[in-house]
């Protein structure tokens, strides 16, 4: 086993987490689905990095947190990936925000997205802090700053999805599960039946569980309040006409189509021919039908 040294401060994304980047990022149409699954992969594979290049093979027994112990490239690696995560923690909560303000108006209390923007940028804070705090360098704020996280995570569970009014059962289901798995888990961590870092691997996989849970409630309320707007932003001389919708046609009142057009046109014709004597072939008939028009035209009342 390797001793340990100083840790000396050392940012391998120091490019990617620059104020500009994460500006751009945060105002980028990024889905917070895409931002979500970014994290997971930004912890995934930097985590696993650290665990298979490490100094120390029983890390385990400890914490996750003796993994950024060393000055090693896996040391390193690991309190980078910690910083990283949390700057995108709080660029994944500016889209949230975004997302629950539209909400707020309709479905969400009062204050939904203040609270849960309030939460997330604990965790992400708290998270970065914990890669720029390593244990060997002040092992009592690094302590403070994990627990912190833990606390923003308990506040987001206890309060957004009681806010929001019309989100999916699912959430609300999944929120009560992850309680009672924490419960139990913290149950076992207390009389040392398991470590920190099997305690720490449960949390952080009860938490990113959840977050994917919530971000398609979110995805899945936000659709379901924009479609009846869209329907009713529709002209109404695009939408078809039925039966219902088409309008009445006032009483007395009769279209006018092409038949109706042509008899009305020969009855004009017949009479005057009847009142003119122009007829050059008369047939049978043809008189008293036209004298029967020119009735029919004199008895018929005049438009006002």
């Amino acid at each position: 086993m390797s001793s340990v040294v100083p840790f000396s401060i050392e940012n391998p994304f120091r490019q990617l987490t620059t104020l500009r980047s994460l500006r751009a990022l945060a105002s980028a149409r990024i889905a917070p689905t895409q931002l979500g699954l970014a994290i997971m992969g930004v912890l995934v594979v930097g985590v696993c990095f650290a665990i298979f290049t490490t100094t120390d093979p029983v890390w385990w027994h400890l914490h996750f947190s003796r993994l950024g112990m060393f000055s090693t490239t896996s040391g390193t690696v690991f309190n980078g990936t910690l910083a990283l995560a949390g700057m995108l923690v709080i660029v994944f909560t500016c889209r949230v925000r975004a997302d629950l303000r539209r909400l707020a108006r309709r479905t969400a209390a009062r204050g939904t997205a203040a609270v849960t923007t309030l939460f997330l940028t604990l965790i992400g804070a708290n998270l970065s802090l914990a890669g720029f705090i390593p244990l060997t360098l002040n092992e009592g704020l690094h302590n403070v700053v994990a627990y912190g996280m833990i606390a923003g995570f308990a506040g987001l569970l206890a309060t957004t999805p009681w806010m929001i009014r019309g989100v999916s059962r699912v959430l609300r289901r999944t929120t009560v599960g992850v309680l009672c798995y924490l419960a139990i888990a913290g149950a076992l961590f207390a009389p040392q039946l398991i470590n920190a870092a099997a305690f720490e691997a449960i949390a952080f996989t009860a938490m990113f569980g959840w977050a994917g849970v919530f971000i398609r409630a979110l995805s899945a309320a936000g659709l379901a309040h924009e479609e009846p707007a869209e329907q009713a932003a529709v002209p109404r001389e695009s939408m078809p006409l039925s039966c219902e919708t088409r309008p009445r046609v006032a009483r007395g009142v009769t279209s006018l189509s092409g038949a109706s057009l042509r008899s009305r046109r020969r009855l004009i014709l017949r009479s005057h021919a009847a009142q003119h004597g122009a007829l050059a072939h008369p047939r049978r008939g043809y008189k008293a039908s036209a004298e029967r028009a020119v009735s029919a035209l004199s008895r018929r009342p005049a438009r006002r």
